[in-house]
This record gives structure tokens, sequence and C-alpha cells, in this order.
């Protein structure tokens, strides 16, 4: 598969390593004479437990190693690693990005695009596979030379990854077949159905929750959207959220909504072509 996308088409992507995975996200590309580097980063919440890089930069200098503010994440682990230092962590005490390397598009083996839906929303997932074991170097991880077969539970919602075909969707079932098993990749997996969006604000309106109900019927005007598609309704209890509506309006809001579990369209895998189960299951 040959596709190409720009910057903003992919920011945000998943940077997914040979091994499965997972890198980064893309932030940026860099341009040079005679390369292009991907900018990838790492995100974090606060309270996730994240590299110390300061405490890293000190411990490295007190070993004569010359460390500046330029330095990627990725260098300074490695250098840490080949000095016999241990990696200092803490814990995130706000949402907090990181550079944590540069990678070249040579090392990019595709680049892709889907829309997969799950659970109750439609994600626009896109990915970027690398030919290279970036991720497990990183983290000092052994290449996965054999795969055993898992439980179906140990699979299931991990994205799949085709080295020929890009995105295959999410894993499902453990299925049988001649002389072998094989993986299910669903391209939709989850429910589908509606918000009855003119009941709803029908019922909140009649309930005595009037500035709700305004505030609401400018988000979606009900007249004109009598029903809402189910992927906004993670969007809508965000609002309320946001509105500090009590726990009565939710409870209302989940009595108008229609669901019906749905699978969508899949491909089976011989179990022959699975290749990595990571943090995404890559095969054939």
């Amino acid at each position: 598969m040959a596709r190409f996308y720009s910057l903003a088409e992919l920011k945000g992507a998943l940077i997914v390593d040979s091994e499965g995975l997972i890198y980064g996200l893309l932030d940026d590309l860099r341009f040079l004479p005679d390369d292009v580097l991907l900018v990838a980063i790492i995100e974090a919440s606060a309270r996730d437990l994240v590299v110390d890089r300061d405490r890293l930069v000190e411990a490295l200098r007190s070993r004569g190693v010359e460390v500046g503010g330029e330095d990627t994440l990725e260098y300074l682990v490695a250098r840490a690693r080949e000095e016999g230092l241990d990696i200092p962590v803490r814990e995130a005490v706000r949402p907090m990005k990181l550079v944590k390397g540069f990678v070249s598009i040579k090392e990019v083996l595709w680049a892709d695009k889907a829309s997969l839906r799950r659970g109750e929303e439609v994600q626009d997932v896109k990915v970027i596979l690398l030919k290279t074991p970036r991720e497990a170097r990183f983290r000092g991880i052994r290449i996965q030379e054999s795969l055993s077969i898992p439980k179906p539970e140990e699979l299931r919602d991990k994205l799949v990854l085709s080295l020929s075909e890009g995105i295959l969707g999410y894993a499902g079932d453990i299925v049988i077949g001649p002389g072998e098993p094989g993986l299910r990749a669903y391209k939709g997996m989850g429910v589908e159905g509606y918000i009855n969006w003119l009941a709803f604000l029908s019922r909140l309106k009649k309930s005595g929750y009037r500035e709700l109900y305004e505030r609401l019927a400018d988000y979606r005007d009900p007249l004109r959207n009598t029903r809402l598609d189910i992927s906004l309704l993670g969007e809508v209890r965000r609002l309320l959220e946001e509105l500090k509506a009590p726990s009565a309006v939710i409870e209302l809001l989940e009595q108008h909504v229609d669901r019906r579990p749905v699978m969508g369209s899949y491909r089976d895998v011989p179990w022959s072509k699975v290749r990595k189960i990571r943090d995404v299951i890559i095969v054939e």
C-alpha cells in the first residue's frame, strides 16, 4: 500500500513500531536536506507516571555525559542505559506533553486512516507503522519471536494492523477454519442508535430545567434535529457535566437513548499470519 497524507491529516496519529508497541503521537514534521523527521511526542494526564527528565539530565551530567535541553527523551534514556543508570520517574501534576524523539521518514512502512465504530462513538483512527522496533528499544524489551494462542479476552478490542493493507479494525473473536484458528477483526464494534432529542428536551422543559433546556437547544435545535446519532452521546454527556446538570437529568437523557448492538464488516486472518501481539496486533 502507498498512501500519502499531509501533516494536518495525520497530526495526532499513533506511531507504532514493528513490534506492535506504541511509540508516541505525531506532533509535527521537520524537513532536512536529505530527510523528513516525524516529531513524536508522548502525552500524560495528571498523576500518570512519566520519566523525570530533569533528574535524568542531572544523573547523566554527574557521570560526565554532555546533555542539553534539545536532547530528546529517547536519547536521554538510551544514554542512561549505556551508563547503567536507573531511569527516574515521577507523577505528572498536570496534563503535559514531551518530545520523545525524531523518526526518519525512512523508518515508516505505511500511514493509514480509518473510521471505526467503538462503543457509542465513531472514531477517526490514524496510524503510522514503522519498520523498526523503536519502542521496544526504548523500553528495553526483547523482540517477540513466537506467539502462543491467547484467550479471546486478551485480544479483544486491540487495534489490528496489516503489514500489507493498513488498519483492519479492532480484534473481536478467535475463529476456527481449515486446520488452524484465526483472528476476526471488526471495522465496527459497539452499538448504533440515536438520542430522541426532541422528546428529551421536551421532558427537560416540563420538569422545570428551563436554563438547561435553553443551553441544550442552542447546542442542537430540537425542532430541526428531532434525533441525534448516538455518536454524539459522549459530547452531550460532557456538555451536561460542564453545565453541572444534576444526576436526574443524566438519568433522563439515558431514558431517551435507543441502542442496538452492532458488529460491522470484518476480516478473518489465519493465525499463521498473525505476527505480533503487543499494544496492538500486527498481521501480514
